[in-house]
This record gives C-alpha cells, structure tokens and sequence, in this order.
C-alpha cells in the first residue's frame, strides 16, 4: 500500500477540476452555438487543463478587479452627492448684481441661526442656601 503523496492527490483535483470546466465551456458554447447562433470557433476539448484554469482564474480575477472597481466608483458617487459642489469664479462674476444682496441676506440669516445656536440656555440648578439657620 503506497499512500499518495499531497502533490500527487492535488493534481488529480485539478484535472478533475480542469474537467469540469471544459465540460461547462462546452456546454455554453454549445448554447451560444444552438440558441444564439454564435460561433467563437473555440473547442475546449483541444486545450490541455492547465490552459483552462489559468483563463478561468484570470477571468475571476478581473471580475473581482472590475467588482472592487465599481463598489470604489460608487462610494465615491455618493460622497460627491452629499457634498455642495464649489462655486467656480467665472460663476459668481457673472452672477447680476441683485444675487450678491441675496448672498449678504443668506449670510446675515447664517450668522443669526449661529448666534441663536450659540445661546443655547443652560438648566438652571437650584440654590442651596448655606446656613444652618435656613432649615430651621
């Protein structure tokens, strides 16, 4: 009884994997052949398996590559969205003139509800009196 070394059993997985996946390969483009009327001309059979796990690893990777790409697109969408975007200088030189009086009542409202925020009223505590007489 010779027990099979760990190298050996892994390349049996992946021939048995590199199987699978020409099966699946063939299948599709058999589908893509029949329904859509699609020929890539590609034969999975004719590849050895390392050729297919190297492309079917590759693709994984530029999935996940484009899935981390798109998640980072769409954070930073939405950053974009809950900020105001800064106003350029072209904008405000050519803004007329009554907009400017609209900017100083927009800043004096501004100042007003900070000054509002500001004096915010403090609880009262009660007064304790400190004499013994009080009580008494």
């Amino acid at each position: 009884m010779a027990t099979r070394s760990w190298l050996d059993e892994l390349a049996q997985q992946a021939e048995e994997g590199s199987a699978r996946l020409q099966e699946m390969l063939s299948v599709g483009l058999g589908f893509l052949r029949t329904e859509l009327g699609l020929d890539l001309g590609l034969e999975p059979k004719r590849y050895p398996g390392w050729v297919i796990l190297v492309g079917m690893g590759a693709l994984g990777l530029l999935l996940l590559f484009l899935l981390g790409y798109g998640w980072a697109a769409a954070c930073a969408g939405a950053r974009k969205k809950r900020r105001s975007p800064p106003r350029k200088r072209e904008e405000a030189a050519a803004a007329p003139g009554p907009a400017s009086d609209d900017l100083g009542v927009l800043k004096n409202l501004r100042s007003e509800e900070q000054k509002k925020k500001n004096r915010k009223k403090l609880p009262e505590k009660p007064k304790v009196s400190r004499g013994g007489a009080a009580g008494e």
